[in-house]
């Protein structure tokens, strides 16, 4: 079993500002092995990014980039009061322009998600805009 990440690991998040203007706080970790993919792991209520802190070293020895957002609403991200950009078909838009930014795109994107970031997995996988960019997760 690997060590999980310290906490101190998600201090300092990256920003985005998508399609919808609602600041996304993104944590991205890089494999010291050449990349086979990115995971992009969406958390669910009432959880954070760190969350995952176990399973990210886990996937980095499979030699997959970690991108880890917090959702909407979810610190550090804008929680807007508008409603708007809580839809899942808005948050879909927001994190695929993420991906784009990020250049997911180019190797494909795994997507893991427990809870409701498993909505919007399922939201994701069904959008016919990011169909294409999304693949199935390696099994070794």
């Amino acid at each position: 079993m690997s060590t999980p990440l310290p906490l101190s690991a998600f201090a300092h998040p990256h920003t985005f500002i998508p399609p919808s203007r609602t600041r996304i706080a993104y944590h991205l970790f890089t494999p010291s092995t050449p990349e086979k993919g990115t995971i992009l792991l969406l958390h669910g209520f009432p959880d954070l990014p760190v969350g995952y802190r176990h399973q990210v070293p886990t996937l980095l020895a499979l030699g997959l980039r970690v991108l880890i957002p917090a959702l909407p609403g979810y610190h550090p991200s804008a929680a807007p009061t508008d409603l708007a950009p809580y839809t899942l078909r808005s948050i879909s838009r927001d994190l695929a322009a993420l991906a784009a930014h990020l250049g997911c795109g180019e190797s494909g994107v795994y997507v893991l998600a427990h809870d409701w970031g498993g909505a919007l997995a399922w939201r994701l996988a069904r959008s016919e805009e990011h169909t294409s960019e999304l693949q199935s997760p390696p099994l070794s």
